[in-house]
């Protein structure tokens, strides 16, 4: 399924910059803001034109001794693009410090333990952890975390999944550039901020099937469905081979699913894996 908002975030962000004076530009693999810095002669057909030069201050500019630290973010979504993107945002808003980047449920656990970060903006449509689950292990860290989903998914039992453990903040990548930074404003200050169309989806049921099912044995089922062995999955979650094999049982008998086949179409039905 084709996950929406990729290339709408970008037409976004280019064109608040334009707005604002700027220039988007991928240089060497590398997004970079452009900012204009004086009138030249010999532009575009002869006419005199801005002159763009590379925008200096592209990182977070350290925190001032007497001012605040910035607010330190995670990001997590398994496009390179999209974390560079949201990088480039940060940095123009300022206040902010990316200490750390997953493209994975798994690699974003170990990342963030590491770094312990205030805020992390995550996708909920990941390998190896979806967003729900990687959402649920984050409330169980030590330190205080907080959580803004920014989701390109379609598929609704998952956002109600991850609607029902109570991010601070949530945002479709469709969504306007505009709700995205309020978002962050309100998660930074410790509201909570949902796009309207989120709010309007969480009175909706997510699917009796999988509603059966707790968290364990949902983060079991998408490992199995990407065809990870029980060792495999035990190792991943931290449980022993023993506990995994109780939740195979589980699955079986809730679902009535008795093979990791017929379990792997399951998941790929309800839109936990991709086909």
């Amino acid at each position: 399924m084709r996950r929406a908002g990729g290339a709408g975030i970008f037409s976004r962000v280019a064109k608040n910059l334009r707005q604002r004076g700027f220039l988007l530009a991928l240089i060497s693999g590398k997004w970079v803001v452009l900012t204009r810095v004086r009138y030249v002669e010999g532009g575009t057909f002869g006419k005199r034109a801005w002159k763009y030069e590379p925008q200096i201050a592209m990182k977070a500019a350290p925190a001032s001794k007497t001012g605040p630290a910035p607010t330190t973010v995670v990001l997590v979504d398994d496009h390179d693009s999209l974390r560079g993107m949201l990088r480039l945002i940060l940095n123009l808003e300022g206040g902010f410090e990316v200490v750390g980047e997953a493209g994975s449920g798994l690699e974003a656990m170990k990342v963030c333990r590491a770094a312990r970060p205030q805020i992390v903006i995550l996708d909920l449509k990941l390998p190896e952890l979806n967003g729900t689950h990687l959402i649920r292990l984050l409330r169980q860290e030590p330190w205080e975390v907080r959580v803004l989903v920014y989701t390109g998914s379609a598929d609704e039992a998952l956002m109600l999944e991850a609607l029902a453990e109570s991010p601070h903040g949530f945002v479709r990548k469709e969504d306007s550039l505009p709700e995205l930074r309020a978002a962050l404003k309100a998660v930074v200050a410790g509201a909570r901020l949902l796009s309207p169309w989120a709010s309007r989806l969480m009175p909706s049921k997510a699917d009796d099937a999988l509603r059966k099912l707790t968290p364990s044995e949902r983060a079991v089922l998408q490992m199995l469905a990407e065809g990870l062995h029980t060792k495999e999955v035990a190792e991943a979650l931290g449980a022993s081979v023993k506990t995994v094999e109780h939740h195979r049982q589980h699955l079986r008998d809730k679902l009535g699913l008795h093979d990791v086949a017929a379990l792997t179409r399951f998941a790929i039905r309800h839109r936990m894996v991709a086909p």
